[in-house]
């Protein structure tokens, strides 16, 4: 992040460059919030992250901005929240936040500013490398995904699956993750 800050911007690669797309995590990418929304889910990266106290209490609390790769949000992680996920803020950390959306209009431009107060914080990890899963056709592939459900392969975070269908020789991605001890189950046919 030295990038963006002598910058302002990043020019090699983005941070998130390595984690899947926010839709892909059940977010929206911060760029397509709106006003009309009451709620949402977005993922980003941490920046200008400042630590406050409550005045009524001395209680801690923060404020920082979220950023993704379609724009800026500014987070306000009121006494309760902060209680519970502290320990995931700070500087250049990945989060998703799931939150309430606030809309204040500025008095001197006119324009709607966007901010989300936290109700939730999940920490985000970078993808592995895919896992490969060959199928003979895409009709084999509920029973290949049950069996995986039932070995406790799926997972919610790790080696993102994709799945080859030799019939149609097409590779196709899906939103799951799978374990890595899915390499050495022979009932599979896989590749790293």
């Amino acid at each position: 992040t030295k990038e963006k800050e002598v910058l302002g911007f990043f020019i090699s690669s983005h941070p998130l460059d390595d984690f899947r797309k926010p839709e892909e995590l059940g977010c929206l990418p911060i760029g397509d919030l709106d006003a009309k929304l009451e709620r949402a889910s977005i993922m980003g990266l941490i920046e200008n992250y400042k630590i406050t106290n409550r005045k009524s209490d001395n209680k801690p609390m923060s404020f920082f901005d979220l950023e993704d790769k379609t724009g800026i949000i500014r987070v306000c992680c009121f006494t309760d929240a902060y209680a519970k996920f502290q320990e995931l803020l700070s500087n250049d950390q990945i989060v998703k936040i799931t939150g309430k959306i606030d809309a204040e209009v500025d008095e001197m431009t006119g324009e709607t500013e966007l901010q989300i107060f936290v109700e939730k914080v999940r920490a985000i990890k970078p993808d592995l490398n895919n896992i490969q899963v060959f199928i003979g056709s895409l009709l084999e592939w509920n029973s290949c995904l049950k069996t995986m459900y039932e070995k406790g392969y799926i997972t919610t975070e790790g080696h993102p699956l994709v799945v080859y269908d030799r019939l149609n020789g097409e590779y196709r991605k899906t939103n799951l993750y799978v374990k890595e001890e899915i390499l050495n189950d022979s009932l599979f046919n896989t590749r790293h």
